[in-house]
């Protein structure tokens, strides 16, 4: 009997030592590899020095970041003691430590029921993640590339006038509530700094993101500070992010790219879906998703802040 007790005793301790160990090991950190700490400085940051008309700004990421991204959130079930499922990705404005304009990527998990919202869903901000993770372990090279000038290389599109050539590409969902021309991209994105910033952070559904993920020739994806055209039916003038598709261009630059051709079918016309769809653009891999829209995507703050962390 005492021989077992002192196994059953054994056992006990080497599971409350794994237990701390499991606990030990998690990091409060951004899925961009920014402390939380950090990270609310860089909010704070951004809302400070912006008061004024706000430097136009766009950030990269990787294929590589966005695909490890999302196989952490997709693997993560539980924050400290309770059980989550994660469900999309809130993107902040902020102003890093070198007085950058960038953005903050943060994980969000379904809190509940909130019927005030276009999503029914409060999206709870989330920041433990397992140090040893593929994505963590990078953190000091994951906080994307910042382009805060025209062209970024030549490969920001969207900073180019494309005049009469934003032709229609026939493979996009161009009948999808969610459906947005690159013209009008193009719009939004110069738009930007045309008021004070009245919006501080935008969610957005981990299926939108997961499927990009799916693209045949994608390097990775660039994310615009941008802002709605004052004539915008829901929220007109409010700020926003558009999301852009990018692959390896002449002299190994990263270069927008807006043709659905390769797409996953979640974007082409040949798979239309009413909910849970992004905003895309004429000629377009492009992933607009407009805050102020009030469909599946786009809940912005300060409309829709339940679920926010950062200051």
């Amino acid at each position: 009997m005492k021989k077992k007790l002192l196994i059953l005793l054994t056992l006990t301790l080497a599971f409350t030592s794994n237990q701390v160990l499991a606990q030990a090991t998690t990091v409060k950190i951004t899925l961009n590899g920014i402390s939380l700490d950090s990270a609310k400085s860089w909010v704070a940051r951004f809302r400070a020095q912006n008061i004024k008309k706000p430097l136009s700004t766009s950030v990269w990421f990787s294929k590589d970041i966005i695909h490890k991204m999302i196989t952490l959130i997709t693997s993560e079930n539980i924050v400290g003691t309770q059980k989550i499922i994660p469900d999309g990705i809130r993107v902040y404005f902020a102003t890093n430590s070198n007085n950058q304009n960038t953005v903050l990527l943060v994980s969000t998990y379904d809190n509940g029921e909130d019927t005030s919202v276009p999503s029914g869903r409060i999206h709870q901000d989330y920041f433990d993640h397992a140090s040893n993770d593929p994505l963590i372990l990078m953190a000091s090279t994951s906080n994307g590339e910042i382009c805060n000038d025209s062209y970024c290389n030549g490969g920001a599109l969207l900073y180019q006038y494309c005049g009469k050539n934003c032709g229609d590409d026939s493979n996009c969902d161009a009948t999808n509530i969610h459906y947005l021309t690159r013209k009008y991209a193009e719009q939004m994105v110069w738009n930007f700094g045309s008021g004070l910033i009245n919006t501080s952070s935008e969610w957005f559904d981990l299926k939108m993101i997961a499927e990009f993920d799916k693209e045949a020739d994608y390097n990775g994806i660039r994310i615009y500070f941008a802002r709605n055209l004052p004539n915008d039916p829901i929220k007109p003038s409010t700020d926003s992010f558009v999301w852009v598709t990018t692959q390896l261009g002449p002299n190994s630059i990263n270069l927008d790219y807006f043709t659905c051709d390769k797409a996953s079918a979640y974007f082409t016309s040949a798979n239309h879906i009413s909910t849970n769809h992004v905003k895309r653009g004429l000629n377009t891999l492009i992933t607009a998703t407009i805050l102020s829209n009030g469909q599946d995507n786009g809940e912005q703050c300060p409309n829709n802040c339940k679920g926010t962390s950062l200051p």
